[in-house]
């Protein structure tokens, strides 16, 4: 190879992304760096939550959040709910502040209310203590009720199917159900006197009911049962087992994920329930599964509460780290690119989605409201990453004043552009940017398979040009870039580095050079 220039043969840095702190890197590989990350794991910090109305007093928990779409003729109102210290609060967008909802429920205890929007109305189920009254309440038009009907069940999940409103609790192995509403009585959902008790399984005891393409979902620990419309029609209420190989730890795990149920397992796994039923046969969600296996030493050994929300292909898990009572790690994941992140130092209790925009109650003392629609980082914004090299004085008369060449060999993940930049003149203030497109910009399709040429879909390891394969199960798709960067910049003081907005994706360098042209070769060649 023909002397130059050369920043650390066979690599100074690898894994370039989202990362809000410093790394010692010595200083033979890298002179500076900002918001690298040189593992495996993602991580950013949340940098700009907005709250929501007046901060809270007292040390309660918000224990439930829901939009509430109330449709007043042909007019949607979206509105946000929260259960706060036994009462239902409402916020008002005018004066950002909670307005109580006059709310009296016998007997309720300030713990999880789960809810659900049927016919215009919002019901809600309390785990009460067995055999107190009012287990079922309800919101119309910004006025509580409690269902006026002894036999209401207490509950830590309800869902509305077939006309009816199904109630599950974590202390049984049966489902309730209300009567079926009709057309010309649609009141007779509030009605439980006249509904179905039904045993699922004969052990075990129930974790999560969902409804996926107009079926009836019920997870126990173990084990999946289900039910479907043309059996309830033929009055068939017992429900199928579906699986013994993975169950659900809670209802706030299991959510609704691009037309499909994902659940957390009390392994740790998210699994996906699946149009053919083929539980965890998901790549995303065996990708999900491999990101919590490698944060396994961050994680408490003991997840009671873990809490998920989907919007706008961001999948968010919350769990805690080891010895928080609370949840205050969150894995953030993105459906369509894989790319993911881990935020740490939110409490989050419960969620949901209004107008479009994670909403999630602060588990702390203060019982705050947050709106967080920031994905990967801030606000939506990217993470920046730069990295530069010291100068180099090459002091050679043979080199002096030479035309050169910058040479980078590398890897970006399909949305993921870079720019190289090349300092000159002894100051980091004046330079010149080389730019180099997405693998998506350069028309390439996502999941290529790898191939010889200048793309590839593989990590080769810590040596330049082969190697073992070190990617990690579940990482993000790599694509392999190689640039010959013909550079006609007269300077004797070089250095040279990279940038890039990070933002889920993921930049490697496997080999940053700077060389010197010879009088006889053509130094405009380029992109080999």
């Amino acid at each position: 190879m023909q002397k130059g220039l050369s920043v650390h043969n066979l690599k100074f840095f690898n894994g370039m992304e989202n990362y809000e702190e410093s790394n010692a890197v010595g200083i033979d590989k890298l002179y500076n760096a900002e918001n690298t990350r040189f593992t495996n794991l993602v991580i950013s910090s949340k940098m700009g939550w907005q709250y929501l109305g007046n901060a809270l007093a007292g040390g309660d928990r918000i224990q439930g959040m829901y939009q509430y779409a109330y449709q007043s003729g042909a007019t949607i109102d979206k509105r946000l709910l929260e259960f706060y210290n036994k009462i239902f609060r409402q916020f008002d967008t005018g004066t950002q502040t909670w307005t109580n909802i006059a709310t009296v429920w016998p007997n309720v205890k300030d713990t999880f209310t789960d809810g659900v929007e049927y016919n215009n109305v919002m019901y809600f189920v309390n785990p009460l203590t067995v055999g107190n009254f009012g287990g079922i309440g309800k919101i119309a038009n910004n006025v509580f009720s409690v269902v006026p009907d002894a036999a209401a069940p207490a509950g830590d999940g309800i869902e509305s199917w077939v006309e009816r409103l199904w109630v599950i609790n974590n202390k049984t192995n049966v489902v309730v159900t209300s009567n079926v509403a009709l057309a010309t009585i649609p009141a007779q959902i509030e009605d439980w006197t006249g509904g179905q008790t039904i045993l699922v399984g004969k052990q075990g005891v129930n974790k999560a009911i969902r409804v996926l393409e107009n079926q009836m979902y019920v997870w126990k620990e173990d084990s999946i049962y289900f039910n479907t419309v043309d059996r309830i029609a033929a009055g068939d209420f017992e429900f199928q087992q579906l699986s013994r190989t993975g169950g659900a730890i809670n209802q706030k795990s299991t959510i609704i994920v691009e037309n499909d149920v994902w659940f957390l397992t009390p392994q740790l796994e998210v699994r996906s329930l699946g149009r053919e039923r083929n539980m965890q046969d998901n790549p995303r969600t065996r990708r999900l599964t491999n990101i919590i296996q490698r944060t396994m030493n961050l994680l408490d050994p003991v997840q009671d509460n873990p809490v998920a929300i989907y919007n706008r292909s961001v999948y968010k898990l919350h769990l805690k780290t080891r010895g928080s009572p609370t949840n205050n790690l969150t894995l953030v994941f993105d459906y369509n690119t894989g790319g993911w992140s881990i935020d740490i130092g939110q409490a989050v209790n419960v969620t949901t989605i209004w107008q479009d925009s994670t909403v999630y109650g602060e588990d702390s003392n203060s019982g705050q409201a947050y709106i967080d629609d920031t994905g990967f980082s801030a606000n939506g914004l990217f993470m920046i990453h730069r990295a530069h090299t010291p100068f180099m004085d090459d002091n050679r008369p043979d080199t002096w004043k030479r035309a050169r060449y910058i040479h980078f060999r590398g890897q970006l993940s399909w949305d993921q552009d870079v720019t190289i930049r090349l300092f000159r003149d002894g100051t980091y203030k004046t330079y010149s940017d080389y730019y180099i497109p997405s693998p998506h910009a350069q028309g390439m399709t996502q999941q290529a398979p790898n191939s010889s040429g200048q793309f590839g879909a593989f990590e080769f390891g810590d040596a330049v040009f082969g190697g073992d394969d070190s990617i990690a199960p579940g990482d993000i798709l790599m694509y392999r870039i190689e640039k010959l960067i013909s550079v006609d910049r007269r300077s004797n003081m070089f250095a040279i580095g990279i940038e890039g907005q990070v933002n889920g994706g993921k930049i490697i360098t496997e080999q940053l050079e700077l060389k010197y042209m010879l009088d006889n070769e053509n130094y405009k060649r380029a992109d080999i």
